[in-house]
C-alpha cells in the first residue's frame, strides 16, 4: 500500500523500506528475534505491465521504472555476509549427520494494482440476465453468446488455460507415432468417446474408475 502513485518516487521508496523493516521485526527468524533487512540491498522496486501480445505480465526492476507497482524483498541467512548479523541457520537434528548450520534465503514479491470501479444501477432491469444462460429461452442462444463474447472482448480477451470461446470437446492427445506404436487421440463427447489412431486398432478398452 506504500506504492501509491500520489507521492514522488523517493518518498515512496523511503516509506516502503520503513514498512518492510517494521514488518520483519514482527516475525521470529529461527534463533533470531527477527530477520535483518538491508533496505538498500534487500528491497527492490519496479513496475509490472500487461503484455497483450504474449498474454503475460512483464516485470521491470529498478528505481527508474515508475510509477512503482511492484516490490521485491529478499532475506538471507548466509555465511560471511558483512551487511547482516544473521548467520547461517543453526539446525537441530542435522548435527547428528555432521551438519550444524544451513544457508537459506527467501524472496517475496508483492504488487499493487489500482483499479477504477464503476457501479451501474439498472433499475429498469433491462440488462438483467442478458448474458446468462438462463436468458436463452427469451433472447435465443446466439444473442446470449454475443453478449458473453462482447464482455470477454471488452476485458481484453484474457487467456486463462487453453479453453477457447467456441465450445469444443475435450481431447487427449497421445504420444507421437513411432514404428508399431501409433499416435492416438481420444475425444470425450459427453456420453460417447471417439478414438482416432494412425494405425488400425483391434479393440479399445475403456477403464471406469470407481466413484466417477
Amino acid at each position: 500500500m506504500e506504492l501509491t502513485s500520489s507521492d514522488d518516487p523517493a518518498t515512496i521508496r523511503a516509506n516502503a523500506r520503513v514498512a518492510v523493516q517494521d514488518l520483519t521485526k514482527l516475525h521470529r527468524n529461527g534463533d533470531q528475534n527477527a530477520v535483518t533487512i538491508d533496505p538498500n540491498r534487500d528491497v527492490v522496486f519496479g513496475r509490472t505491465t500487461w503484455n497483450s501480445s504474449t498474454q503475460k505480465y512483464t516485470h521491470q526492476w529498478g528505481d527508474a521504472y515508475t510509477p512503482y507497482n511492484l516490490i521485491k524483498v529478499t532475506t538471507r541467512r548466509i555465511a560471511g555476509d558483512p551487511n547482516s548479523s544473521d548467520k547461517p541457520l543453526p539446525l537441530f537434528f542435522a548435527p547428528v549427520f555432521g551438519h550444524k548450520t544451513a544457508v537459506v534465503n527467501a524472496e517475496a514479491i508483492a504488487t499493487f494494482q489500482p483499479r477504477d470501479i464503476m457501479v451501474v444501477l439498472d433499475f429498469s432491469a433491462s440488462m438483467n440476465d442478458d448474458s446468462e444462460l438462463g436468458a436463452i429461452g427469451k433472447l435465443g442462444q446466439s444473442a446470449v453468446e454475443s453478449n458473453l463474447n462482447k464482455m470477454w472482448t471488452e476485458l481484453g480477451a484474457p487467456v486463462y488455460g487453453n479453453l477457447t470461446f467456441a465450445p469444443k470437446y475435450a481431447t487427449l492427445k497421445g504420444v507421437a507415432a513411432s514404428g508399431t506404436i501409433p499416435h492416438i487421440d481420444v475425444e470425450f463427447r459427453r456420453t460417447s468417446i471417439k478414438v482416432t489412431s494412425t494405425l488400425a486398432l483391434s479393440q479399445v478398452k475403456l477403464l471406469k474408475l470407481s466413484g466417477f
